[in-house]
């Protein structure tokens, strides 16, 4: 579980979460409000599913249409909260490892977010999961048949 967590706000605009998806090589950043309150999750997916709706929408390319979407000189910007999804699974804190893998397999998320009361305290990937449990495979002793 990554502890050190880079979040956006709900009023963030695209543009700088693009930014920090490009930047730093995510798939997905928490949204949270003041107080690390977990508000949803932006997957990196929903963004680029965004620009391709555009896309069709306006008739254009797709470049053209991620272009028009992260403009921060549009009229209305598109925020965090625009494109958030609020309904991801997520864990708590006590949750075992075995209940994520289903959360982590299932659907587009590739993260589950891990909270503490209302308030995020962790993210665990899809890469975390993997890294787990190859771990796991190399220190658990091998079974030894029966004589």
């Amino acid at each position: 579980m990554s502890r050190a967590l880079i979040t956006v706000g709900p009023e963030t605009p695209l543009t700088s979460v693009a930014d920090l998806f490009r930047r730093h090589g995510f798939t997905s950043l928490p949204v949270v409000q003041s107080g690390d309150r977990h508000l949803g999750v932006i997957f990196q997916i929903h963004l680029i599913r965004r620009g391709r709706d555009d896309a069709v929408r306006l008739n254009r390319g797709f470049g053209a249409a991620m272009a028009r979407l992260l403009d921060p000189g549009r009229g209305a910007p598109v925020r965090a909260a625009d494109i958030m999804i609020a309904t991801t699974p997520r864990a708590v804190q006590s949750a075992p490892v075995g209940d994520l893998l289903p959360m982590l397999s299932e659907g587009d998320g590739d993260a589950v977010p891990v909270l503490g009361k209302d308030k995020i305290v962790g993210i665990v990937t899809r890469t975390d999961m993997i890294a787990a449990l190859a771990w796991l495979s190399l220190t658990r002793p091998e079974p030894q048949a029966e004589s």
